[in-house]
């Protein structure tokens, strides 16, 4: 119970920075997606000087300057767009490592509700929940297992939601991972 405790502590702790991470990398994608959207508009207002000068017959050393502009305009694109990829790939890292993390739970909770499940069987094969409680001393006693019995099949079924929530996390963080693709 103790390992439970700490296990879903880290996990907490592992989402909370996973998050952070990800609203960080969030507000990077909005700036260079900003940066991006300027340099564009940059290149189109070169591309109009361009033709402009064009057809007043500008001197070639203002049509060269105007094209070098454009070309230092169009590698601060290039940048731009591949710090974009880097952030994108970085995401992607991310949800990989968390969609490996959550199949290692996942496979534990399994491993666990398993055991869980064939100790059960095995008591069950023993003595009877029935058996349990009439062997009992007292009323008390008896009154006792009853709640044992209870909580112990409360905590199975608590046990079953937890594989299938962590599945669908699990899926659903596949999903995101595609989409990202």
């Amino acid at each position: 119970m103790r390992f439970r405790k700490v296990y879903t502590l880290l996990l907490i702790v592992f989402c909370s920075i996973g998050w952070n991470e990800a609203s960080a990398q969030a507000e990077e994608q909005e700036v260079l997606e900003a940066k991006r959207k300027q340099l564009q508009k940059e290149i189109e207002q070169i591309n109009y000087l361009l033709f402009a000068q064009k057809k007043e017959r500008g001197t070639i050393l203002d049509q060269m300057e105007a094209l070098n502009n454009k070309i230092n305009v169009r590698q601060e694109l290039i940048g731009v767009t591949d710090k974009q990829s880097n952030l994108l790939s970085r995401k992607i890292n991310t949800n990989i490592k968390a969609i490996s993390s959550l199949k290692e739970e996942l496979g534990e909770l399994k491993e666990d509700y398993g055991m869980m499940i064939r100790e059960s069987y095995e008591s069950k094969i023993q003595q009877s929940k029935l058996m349990f409680l009439l062997s009992s001393e007292n009323f008390y006693q008896a009154f006792k297992r009853l709640q044992y019995i209870k909580q112990y099949t409360d905590y199975r079924r608590q046990q079953g939601e937890q594989i299938i929530v962590k599945t669908d996390e699990l899926t659903q963080l596949n999903i995101d991972l595609t989409e990202q693709r």
